[in-house]
Parts: structure tokens; C-alpha cells; sequence
């Protein structure tokens, strides 16, 4: 939308949380302060993408796992991709384990085992990936901001991606 109605949804959330927010006072920043800080970013944001990535930032500053973007986020979902590798993975021991597949019959496909550790995504080292992601994570604490993390980490825009992981005491890459 045009930088008015960008404003305008930035005045409304703001005011929702000033108002009817029982823990405004509980977030990291002065709420009055969050309005000064946001005025600037929501006129910059000059593409549908920063846009929904500076909201993903607004709504991070309550510091609510119930506070999140539930319509619209076209462009996020474009970024992250519509593609998903076939298992679920865990943020354990400060590690990435692979916990489960949501289609067990692509297990052999994948040669990736329940319990191995992932430590790359497309040669990026995961934790330089996770830590891009904390900011655009709202969530009440780490462990639950971790699991959504979790969710989204290895979605793609193409149909592989290329991982690297530890299994056996074995770094492999597939």
C-alpha cells in the first residue's frame, strides 16, 4: 500500500497494543518509543517485501508468540518458498536434528537419519542463517522463536536444496 495506509496500519497497531495490551510494559522498549522508531521505517519501506518484513518487526516488539502476520505475507512466502524438505527438524542441544519426515517413504531418498545433525544450508553455515531470521521471528521466548524458526528453516524456492549434516560421527553433504 501507498506510505498513508502504511502509516495508518502502523498507528492502528501501535494503538491496539498501547491500549488493550496488558503487558506492553513486559516488551524490551518503551512503547511511546516504538511509534518514534517505526514512523520513519514504515514511509521507507518501498516494496510489498520490506513492508511485510518491517510489520514482522513491529509485531517482534511485543514479544508475544500469539502476535504474528495471519493474512497477506505474499512476499515473505515468496521468499522463503513453496518448496519444503520432506522432514521436520528440532533445535536440540543447540543443535539442528532431524526428528521426523512428514512422508517417511522419501526417507531413503533423503539418506538423512532421525538424530542427524544439520550444519549447512546451500554451504551457509545454519546458525548465520537462524540469526537472519531471529529479528523476523516474534515470538514470547527463544525456545518457542527457535521451534518457528525450526518450521521455516529448510523451505525453498527450488525443488532441492543442498544440506550439509552430520551423521554417525560422519560429515556427509546430499
Amino acid at each position: 500500500p501507498d506510505a498513508g495506509f502504511r502509516l495508518l496500519a502502523l498507528y492502528k497497531y501501535w494503538n491496539i497494543i498501547n491500549y488493550f495490551f496488558p503487558y506492553k510494559y513486559l516488551t524490551d522498549k518503551n512503547w511511546n518509543d516504538v511509534l518514534k522508531e517505526y514512523i520513519p521505517k514504515f514511509i521507507l519501506a518501498k516494496t510489498e517485501l520490506e513492508y511485510e518484513l518491517t510489520t514482522l518487526l513491529l509485531i517482534g516488539e511485543v514479544n508475544d508468540t500469539h502476535a504474528h502476520l495471519t493474512e497477506g505475507g505474499n512476499k515473505l512466502v515468496e521468499l522463503k518458498g513453496n518448496w519444503q524438505a520432506p522432514f521436520r527438524i528440532r533445535f536440540i542441544e543447540n543443535k539442528w536434528v532431524v526428528t521426523d519426515y512428514y512422508k517417511p517413504e522419501l526417507k531413503e531418498t533423503t539418506g538423512l537419519n532421525t538424530g542427524d545433525i544439520i550444519t549447512h544450508i546451500e554451504s551457509k553455515r545454519i546458525e548465520s542463517i537462524v540469526d537472519s531470521m531471529k529479528i523476523y521471528t516474534p515470538a514470547s521466548n527463544e525456545a518457542k522463536k527457535m521451534h518457528r524458526i525450526a518450521t521455516d528453516l529448510l523451505r525453498s524456492r527450488n525443488k532441492t536444496i543442498r544440506i550439509k549434516y552430520i551423521t554417525s560421527n560422519q560429515k556427509k553433504e546430499k
